[in-house]
């Protein structure tokens, strides 16, 4: 077997391997590969195995690669160093990744045509790789509604649900993917006027005021049973206001913009214990609401110019048409 040419190497009782030879092995009928991956793939020493050579490297060329990493800041053109590193080489389940001297990620799962494989042959522009950040910064906004305070749903109030349910679930997900990203919660919500009138109400002077209440700041996620313990003490606080508007007339869209402005200077401030921002907005209604035709727009931008996600979680049963629903006049 040449230098460069790639094929799958395989052994009874071992794992199938794609491999691409860097150099010549002591012996004509051998081949040389590191003690870590014969283990990971159950390959013995002097074990006999068989060489299929590949004449077409497209059928074993991956054309997507899920790379996790954590504790630490990667810019996009780290990335592209670092694949520009592993050009043209085999990569593989359970890989460690080396850049600048230290481990930066791990390789998690590799694909070829759809299917998901133990280790394939990376070339571009033929391979996508996929980075996933464990050490994201998360910004939680709980809206603060009439519905998410009295609204019920199999038996449990909307913030009961909220808490136990949804938010306990994604805490957990993200511990068993041993991620730790930096959460920050923030309870918002527009009080009502004495008429009950909501601040979009503009034909009264009768109107209430947007309200912000943050409750952790960039907290670890591995601490989660603290954060939930603290939404559970805010929703029961008496000083807490009820007199709330609708989901509908509430301040979600001002609170997305406020939360992004906090991540817009990421490009030029970097925290560099963590990669990626992303805003999870959770709503106890349908997820339809009123907007401001001007924010809306100023906030788009916003979120598109910074690379910033967000995603709205609406706790009320899906309508029959698509949402989230922005709405202007």
């Amino acid at each position: 077997m040449h230098v460069g040419e790639v094929a799958y190497l395989s052994a009874p009782g071992a794992r199938q391997l794609c491999i691409c030879p860097a150099g010549l092995a002591s012996g004509a009928n051998e081949i040389s590969i590191h003690v870590s991956l014969a283990s990971l793939f159950g390959f013995e020493n002097r074990t006999p195995g068989k060489i299929q050579l590949i004449d077409d490297t497209d059928v074993a060329t991956a054309t997507h690669v899920e790379i996790y990493f954590r504790d630490q800041y990667l810019s996009r053109a780290d990335m592209w160093q670092l694949m520009k590193r592993l050009e043209d080489t085999v990569m593989f389940e359970g890989q460690v990744l080396k850049y600048l001297g230290s481990v930066i990620a791990d390789v998690e799962q590799l694909w070829v045509a759809g299917k998901n494989v133990d280790s394939a042959f990376v070339s571009h522009p033929h391979t996508k790789p996929i980075f996933r950040s464990r050490s994201a910064r998360y910004s939680i906004l709980i809206e603060v509604s009439r519905e998410m305070l009295e609204g019920w749903s199999n038996g449990s109030l909307m913030y009961e649900r909220l808490i136990d349910d949804f938010l306990q679930e994604l805490f957990q997900k993200w511990e068993r993917a041993k991620a730790r990203h930096l959460a920050s919660v923030i309870l918002f919500g527009r009080t009502t006027g004495i008429d009950g009138l909501s601040k979009r109400d503009f034909h009264t002077h009768q109107h209430g005021e947007d309200f912000y209440i943050l409750l952790v700041s960039e907290v670890t996620s591995i601490t989660w049973t603290d954060i939930l313990h603290k939404i559970k003490k805010a929703f029961n606080d008496l000083t807490l206001s009820r007199s709330v508007s609708l989901a509908a007339e509430s301040n979600i869209l001002e609170a997305i913009h406020l939360t992004a402005m906090d991540f817009a200077d990421d490009q030029n401030d970097a925290h560099l214990m963590s990669t990626g921002t992303s805003i999870i907005a959770i709503t106890a209604g349908i997820g339809v609401f009123d907007a401001d035709h001007t924010l809306l727009k100023q906030t788009t931008d916003l979120l598109v110019g910074n690379s910033i996600g967000v995603d709205i979680v609406a706790l009320s049963p899906r309508p029959l048409h698509p949402v989230p629903l922005f709405r202007y006049d």
